[in-house]
């Protein structure tokens, strides 16, 4: 799998799970502790991510802030935005999916079905997924 993923949180445990499971699935990751770093590297770098996993709830920039700021790039916006959060109410989802996400994980309890959500969102053809409102939520 031929894949570059960003992931921020601000949470550092969630980062190297996070990580490990992207090691065992063989995708290349660049693991971000604040958005506003993650951001400045983002808009910098010819080499785009294929993905990017974003943290609601994060200081600084919150993962709404992420998205606007991602989408309002030409050079970014059509990189696919997978929110990846403990926050599962019916307001959260649907703001994130209004500002432009492209499809959203409530954080699964265990390791393992963290990496079977992950593996089947890198899975998805993005060029290709349009979800409706009832698959923009990972199930």
């Amino acid at each position: 799998m031929n894949t570059k993923i960003y992931y921020v949180d601000d949470d550092e445990d969630d980062l190297v799970i996070f990580g490990e499971i992207c090691a065992k699935i063989g995708v290349d990751v660049n693991l971000y502790l604040d958005a506003v770093g993650m951001l400045e590297v983002l808009l910098s770098t010819s080499e785009l991510p294929s993905i990017i996993f974003v943290d609601v709830n994060m200081p600084l920039l919150s993962g709404y802030e992420v998205i606007k700021k991602i989408k309002a790039n030409k050079a970014t916006e059509n990189i696919p935005i997978v929110m990846l959060s403990t926050a599962n109410d019916k307001a959260t989802v649907e703001k994130c999916q209004k500002l432009g996400a492209n499809f959203y994980i409530t954080k699964p309890t265990t390791m393992q079905n963290l990496y079977k959500a992950i593996d089947a969102t890198l899975r998805i053809d993005w060029t290709q997924f349009h979800p409706s409102d009832k698959e923009f939520v990972y199930k």
